[in-house]
């Protein structure tokens, strides 16, 4: 079913590799996405050429009210494509339950001329094909996913440099103090140490990413690079990304997405902002990013927002 299908990961590779069989693909989906994906589908539309390449994928939160509406969307995207084979992947809760929008996803693939290579389930460490019928392959129960590190597309990953994606961080112990100007106050502790080290111990990403859940703070995180030097920020949102955990990616992918788009870093900015809507499909600035990025708003005036902005946040923040 996989014979000739290859993965490139966006000119990061000389040479692409090869996926044989549906659990290559499933250990190369957390390279190519950067984290280890948990409630999301993902759509991959690959080349008509032999051997089949990994042209792009799309991404939706399962957690979508309208999930006929979301799979309309995601057919709309690979149909302006021209992409005519696709792999449909799902990470869900329940290896014997099909979420919603996977049922509506292959419904939208299969009524139109498109080839559905397969389609993936993925619970709790284990996966299996919905349109395998062979009971001695794919039981109800699915099969074990193959260790990441040590499966032979996953070594390949990393034997040509990509580092395994991290695990999600644990908020759980993070407890942040009920005044806002003191959050803001740790926020810039915490910023001065990423500029000297360029990077965090766990304690002090998880501060990072659950202070920038409070929506003062995270707008207040839009003012902490210098003016000229935006990569500061883009460099450390990328790092947060892959660690902040299900309903926490919002926030730090929209930071992601606009610090992105005011350092020129387009194709960045329009991933993170997949990325925040597959965590929070309504996610009101990740709206209102994206249409401002639809509208073409040059880089220029997403900073001289920011900058209008930087004297009035700070004064609501110590003021509360």
């Amino acid at each position: 079913m996989f014979n000739n299908v290859s993965t490139r990961h966006y000119a990061a590779m000389t040479s692409p590799i090869a996926i044989e069989e549906p659990t290559d693909l499933l250990s190369s989906i957390p390279f190519l996405l950067g984290f280890h994906p948990e409630n999301i589908l993902i759509v991959l539309a690959l080349t008509t050429e032999e051997p089949c390449g990994l042209r792009f994928m799309l991404q939706s939160s399962l957690n979508v009210s309208d999930t006929k509406g979301a799979a309309s969307s995601l057919l709309e995207h690979l149909q302006e494509s021209e992409c005519n084979n696709v792999v449909v992947a799902c990470y869900g809760e329940n290896i014997e339950i099909s979420p919603p929008l996977l049922v509506d996803v292959i419904h939208a693939v299969q009524s139109k001329d498109l080839h559905l290579v397969d389609a993936l389930l993925v619970a709790n460490e284990r996966w299996r094909s919905l349109l395998c019928s062979d009971p001695s392959c794919c039981t109800s129960e699915g099969a074990k996913l193959p260790d990441l590190g040590s499966s032979r597309v996953g070594a390949e990953h990393i034997y040509r440099g990509f580092l395994l994606p991290p695990t999600s961080i644990d908020l759980d112990e993070v407890r942040l103090p009920e005044d806002l100007g003191r959050v803001a106050e740790m926020v810039l502790e915490l910023w001065a140490v990423w500029l000297d080290k360029q990077s965090l111990s766990k304690v002090d990403a998880a501060t990072f990413i659950k202070a920038v859940s409070l929506i003062k703070i995270r707008d207040f995180c839009l003012t902490l690079f210098e003016e000229d030097r935006p990569a500061q920020s883009v460099d450390l949102w990328k790092y947060l990304l892959p660690l902040a955990p299900i309903g926490f990616r919002a926030p730090v992918a929209t930071l992601l997405a606009a610090t992105a788009y005011e350092a020129g870093e387009v194709a960045v900015a329009r991933m993170a902002l997949g990325q925040a809507f597959c965590d929070q499909p309504k996610y009101s600035l990740a709206q209102l990013l994206e249409r401002a990025m639809n509208a073409g708003w040059p880089a220029q005036t997403f900073a001289r927002m920011r900058l209008d902005l930087t004297d009035e946040l700070r004064s609501i923040l110590y003021d509360d």
